[in-house]
């Protein structure tokens, strides 16, 4: 059975081959039906689109309380690496004051120590401030070439 004879509402024509295509009529497409269908499958894009839109809007809530959380575990145990690293860092500068006292005195150690110290100080700082210049150049749009 061709489908010219499924569906005898359509006219026929003939292609290169010589098959029978049905064609539909433009006002075939245009019936009552095909309206309720239309109304009935843009309801249901409507419902699937804010179905949708709601899934998204819970998925990103989700990842941003689970990522509120992880940040403050992360900022305690930031607080503990501070508080850590300053004890190491005491035990440092009193390790080295107790090994350079029987070789230097007591006064020269302390000296060596404090201006080391402070000397690491302005080290690091010098180099915040580079980075610090860098990133302020970079959104003014500056070149790091236009500042030597």
């Amino acid at each position: 059975m061709s489908e010219s004879e499924d569906r005898p509402d359509l006219p026929i024509v003939s292609d290169s081959a010589d098959a029978d295509i049905p064609v539909a009529d433009s006002d075939t497409a245009e019936s009552t039906g095909s309206h309720q269908s239309l109304s009935a499958e843009l309801r249901g894009l409507i419902d699937d689109l804010q179905t949708t839109v709601e899934s998204e809007l819970e998925f990103h809530r989700t990842r941003i309380s689970y990522t509120i959380n992880q940040s403050k575990h992360i900022s305690a145990l930031m607080v503990g690496v501070g508080i850590f690293g300053s004890v190491a860092v005491m035990a440092l500068v009193l390790g080295l004051l107790l090994a350079l006292i029987p070789l230097v005195g007591n006064w020269i150690a302390i000296a060596i120590v404090t201006l080391t110290c402070i000397l690491l100080a302005l080290l690091c700082f010098g180099f915040a401030a580079w980075k610090a210049r860098r990133l302020q150049n970079l959104y003014r749009g500056e070149d790091e070439d236009k500042q030597s």
